[in-house]
């Protein structure tokens, strides 16, 4: 490994003329000053990786003429014992360059920007366990093509490099082959390195500016996987990051298609949910339990007898209120150190700043609080249903009291849950301290921003978030777009794989 020496942090024109640059984002002000479009930071790799010597410097060859009149000018003659066929042989200098080692080099800056180390009682981390998973898997397995893949597609955006990308594509192709021989074979046959090879697979085609057809078969075999084995993800989540890192990918498509995979289904013994990671997870599966039976709901609605369905959803509605309470006590219940700081308003637009005791604890929150933004238009959905079915009886007082209450609740939520989300953006991005300090530069990190934009296009789409509010979530989607290269038109555009928050007023 060679160090490349401190990191230049200022924009590329203040860097040519020599003079301090505030590193402003998403452009620095002397730009702004000047009227012209800042070209952004370069973000230098802090390590080089090489494999050991490419070859020889060599100075540039001078032609026959010039030694000639040299040789002539100083009376020497005009034969030179090196000449070959009248031109000098290059001087070959002692100088060797190391090649960069790129497979190396790519998964080093995969598992920098993709991973996160876990902390005790406070997050499972993310990725953490691919380093070791790629020595121990063997050699026919497709979780290196599939690693090297995804770790030639970030470092291609990194450099801006066609060439990169062409290995990136290469490798996804041999782990897309591997793949599909191992999908014909029995669940039984699988071990742990497919799963992370297929979540991988996964990632390229959510990131890479081809979406592939694949994208959902991906991760429909995983859950065909756990089911046939009689496994929940949920009973495995203090293992190690690997097993939240499938839950939530999965849980998000069972959001997106209106599926349930009984993978992601709460084990019938009891699970800890006084471990905060645990218990998180533990209540995003009760959202995803009451979406799915709202939807399968709405789906007759209008189909059945008028008193049995208002019946139905009266019943779903008493059941979302007691999951709203146990929403309520858990977070009451967690300890100080996983709870959301609140600082007063400093440059964020004039609005709060939220952070937390470390960033992954900050986008853990970012993605509870966008399910429950999924929960409350679902109870919004759920009073619409109730006052458009047809009378089968007259609704009494306690219900058009329950019907107001949770309907005022639900509203009020959506938007105490969206300003928590946009207030908590500039630290979980890295923008931010802990005490609320900007941070020059930033501290991006690749995996965070990857993880935000589900959240942020959720934020887009509901009609309770306010214009700035939306603005915020398009300019941080743009960073991460010019940053990573990471776009998931799919989730931006609404068109694919996007959940459906459009509520009419009750």
């Amino acid at each position: 490994m060679v160090f490349t020496g401190s990191r230049s942090t200022g924009c590329e024109r203040c860097r040519q003329r020599k003079i301090k640059c505030d590193q402003k984002q998403p452009g620095c002000r002397r730009c702004e000053l000047n009227k012209t479009k800042c070209p952004g930071y370069e973000r230098p790799l802090d390590i080089r990786f090489h494999s050991g010597p490419r070859g020889f410097v060599c100075r540039k060859p001078r032609t026959q003429k010039r030694t000639t009149e040299a040789n002539t000018a100083s009376g020497a003659s005009s034969e030179h014992p090196k000449n070959d066929g009248g031109n000098v042989q290059p001087r070959i200098l002692s100088l060797r360059q190391p090649r960069p080692a790129w497979d190396d080099e790519s998964i080093s800056y995969f598992v920098h920007e993709f991973s996160f180390a876990p902390k005790p009682d406070m997050c499972s981390g993310h990725l953490e366990f691919l380093q070791g998973l790629l020595e121990s898997s063997p050699e026919t397995s497709p979780l290196r093509p599939a690693t090297l893949a995804s770790s030639y597609l970030s470092l291609s955006r990194r450099y801006k490099s066609p060439e990169l990308y062409v290995e990136a594509r290469k490798y996804y192709g041999a782990a897309l082959q591997s793949i599909r021989t191992i999908l014909s074979k029995p669940f039984g046959s699988w071990q742990q390195e497919i799963v992370a090879a297929i979540m991988l697979v996964h990632m390229f085609e959510d990131t890479d500016a081809i979406v592939s057809d694949q994208r959902a078969a991906h991760l429909q075999a995983i859950a065909g996987l756990f089911a046939t084995r009689g496994q929940s993800l949920l009973g495995n989540l203090q293992e190690s990051s690997f097993y939240p890192w499938v839950f939530s990918q999965l849980q998000i498509h069972a959001f997106a298609t209106n599926q349930t995979f009984s993978c992601l289904s709460i084990p019938t013994y009891q699970v800890n949910t006084a471990h905060p990671p645990t218990g998180v997870v533990i209540m995003v599966s009760k959202v995803g339990r009451f979406w799915f039976s709202l939807q399968q709901a709405l789906k007759n609605h209008g189909t059945l007898n008028p008193t049995a369905e208002r019946a139905r959803l009266m019943q779903m509605m008493h059941e979302a209120m007691l999951t709203q309470a146990e929403f309520e006590h858990w977070e009451v219940s967690l300890p100080a150190v996983w709870k959301p700081r609140v600082l007063a308003a400093d440059d964020n637009n004039g609005q709060s700043l939220v952070t937390y005791s470390i960033r992954w604890l900050g986008l853990t929150w970012i993605m509870y609080s966008a399910t429950l933004t999924i929960f409350y238009h679902g109870v919004l959905r759920c009073c619409r249903a109730l006052t458009e079915t047809p009378q089968g009886e007259p609704s009494s007082p306690v219900e058009t009291n329950l019907l107001s209450t949770a309907h005022a609740m639900a509203e009020q939520n959506i938007m105490r849950l969206i300003e928590r989300i946009c207030n908590s953006v500039p630290f979980s991005l890295g923008e931010a301290t802990c005490d609320g300090r900007r941070l020059l530069p930033p501290d991006y990190k690749g995996c965070i921003c990857y993880q935000l934009i589900w959240p942020l296009a959720l934020v887009m789409r509901s009609r309770y978030s306010s214009a700035d509010q939306v603005q915020l979530c398009r300019r941080t989607l743009a960073k991460i777009r010019d940053m990573y290269g990471i776009n998931l038109a799919q989730c931006v555009g609404g068109d694919v794989d996007m959940i459906d928050l459009d509520i009419v007023s009750v």
